[in-house]
C-alpha cells in the first residue's frame, strides 16, 4: 500500500470523526435551544395562569364577604326564638329582611331567610297565628 494512500485515508478518517464531533454539537445545541425555548413557553404559561389567579382568589374573597353577611343574617334570625311577644319575633323577621335587602342578598337568600325566621316564629309562638 502506497503511504500516501495511508495517509488519506487517515485524513479521511480524521475528518469524517471530526465531522461527528461537530454535528454531535450542533444537535446539542438545537437541543439546549429547543429546550430554553419550551422553558420560556412553560414560563409564559405560569405567568398567564398566575394573572387568572389573582382573579380568582379575588372572587373567593368576594364570596367569603357574601357568605359571611349572609350567615350574620341567618344568626339574627335566629335571635326570633329570645323574642318576648310573636309581635316582637315578627320585628325580628322584618328587620332581618330589610337588612337583607341592603346588603342585595339574592332572592333564594331572602327567601330562606324568611322561611328560617318563620318556622323559629312558629315553634315559638304556636298558638299566635302570625307565622302561618
Amino acid at each position: 500500500m502506497n503511504p500516501m494512500d495511508e495517509v488519506n485515508r487517515r485524513l479521511q478518517k480524521d475528518m469524517q470523526e471530526r465531522r461527528e464531533v461537530i454535528d454531535q454539537i450542533i444537535e446539542n445545541k438545537r437541543k439546549a435551544e429547543q429546550v430554553q425555548i419550551e422553558q420560556r413557553d412553560y414560563l409564559k404559561e405560569i405567568s398567564a395562569d398566575m394573572k387568572g389567579l389573582s382573579e380568582v382568589i379575588e372572587l373567593v374573597r368576594r364570596n367569603n364577604e357574601i357568605n359571611e353577611r349572609t350567615f350574620q343574617l341567618v344568626l339574627e334570625v335566629f335571635t326570633v326564638i329570645t323574642a318576648d311577644s310573636p309581635e316582637q319575633a315578627n320585628d325580628i323577621i322584618r328587620n332581618t329582611l330589610d337588612k337583607a335587602n341592603q346588603t342585595n342578598e339574592d332572592w333564594g337568600t331572602i327567601q330562606t331567610i324568611i322561611g328560617y325566621g318563620k318556622m323559629l316564629g312558629k315553634l315559638t309562638f304556636p298558638d299566635s297565628g302570625l307565622f302561618d
